[in-house]
């Protein structure tokens, strides 16, 4: 059975992909991810915070740039499947430079996570997304790796702004970044720091936005939020996506392989399906029509709810 796939341009063994965590953070946890079975891996990220100079770095514990790219080359290293390298961004300084000494490890791919809140009520969303599609652009044009955007899914109009990211020089965009919510104490009045692991219920929107997108753009696409198991995978591949990325299911199951148990169920379904090749069903669901191609747009939302009364 071949679950080969192209992501990046990168050949990956099967579409599964370890999200940036603190379980890819080290060697011997890349290793691990790549014993698991997974097709390719993302380093954990490294946060503008924490570079020298970068704004709020009074806030965060600081890395050293050299030790970081040193991390790298360990990780890169240690083993045999596609590392991405990833950066967690939102201004410009700085990371052109920073993209080209990442190249310089030798990993495969870099992974851009536009993350931004953005509280300035004098900035319009064409200017947010102006500075975003400039800064993809200053890095793409820095760096031969190959570059894809992690995006949220609070755009207004995704499609044009996909567009112009793959203009910008994007080769792949990772669909969804997961936001680390707010939690207040009641009891003592401060913030509380959690971590809100994805349900596997979360991941409808981003094979909606893959179905959608994959019609648009020549873009590599990856699922991310809500894969927790082989239904989940299947449905990822079959809206288009190239790759299907774990990170909540790594730690919500701690001491299984769900990576394994999703690979042991596709293989299975693509038996029982009659097929040979994951390549044979990428996509095939993209087009699902409710009328005018609407399947997985607003047709979907009123046929759902005019079923429930």
């Amino acid at each position: 059975m071949d679950l080969t796939t192209s992501y990046l341009g990168l050949t990956l063994a099967n579409p599964l992909v370890a999200s940036a965590c603190s379980l890819t953070g080290t060697p011997e946890g890349a290793r691990r991810i790549e014993g698991l079975g997974f097709g390719a891996l993302v380093v954990r990220s490294v946060f503008e915070e924490q570079l020298p100079g970068g704004a709020g770095a009074e806030a965060v514990a600081p890395v050293d740039p050299a030790a970081y790219l040193a991390h790298l080359r360990d990780i890169r290293a240690a083993v045999g499947i596609p590392v991405i390298a990833s950066i967690n961004c939102r201004s410009p300084a700085g990371w052109a430079a920073f993209a080209r000494e990442i190249e310089a490890t030798g990993v495969h791919a870099l992974e851009m996570n536009l993350y931004d809140i953005v509280d300035d009520p004098a900035l319009s969303s064409s200017d947010v997304e102006t500075r975003e599609a400039d800064l993809v652009a200053a890095v793409a044009a820095s760096t031969r790796l190959p570059v894809s955007v992690k995006l949220g899914p609070h755009y207004t109009a995704l499609i044009p702004f996909a567009r112009r990211l793959e203009a910008a020089g994007a080769k792949g965009l990772v669909l969804f970044n997961r936001f680390m919510q707010p939690d207040i104490n009641i009891e003592t009045g401060h913030l509380r720091f959690n971590v809100n692991f994805s349900r596997a219920e979360d991941v409808r929107m981003p094979l909606r936005w893959t179905a959608i997108l994959r019609e648009h753009v020549k873009l590599d696409l990856a699922v991310s939020g809500g894969v927790h198991d082989t239904n989940a995978a299947i449905q990822g591949v079959l809206v288009g996506g190239n790759a299907v990325c774990l990170c909540s299911a790594l730690y919500l199951r701690h001491g299984a392989n769900p990576a394994a148990e999703i690979l042991d169920g596709l293989r299975g379904w693509l038996a029982r399906k009659g097929h040979m090749k994951l390549d044979e069903i990428r996509g095939t669901m993209r087009n699902t029509n409710l009328g005018h191609k609407a399947g997985f747009e607003r047709a979907h939302y009123v046929k759902t709810l005019g079923a429930a009364r």
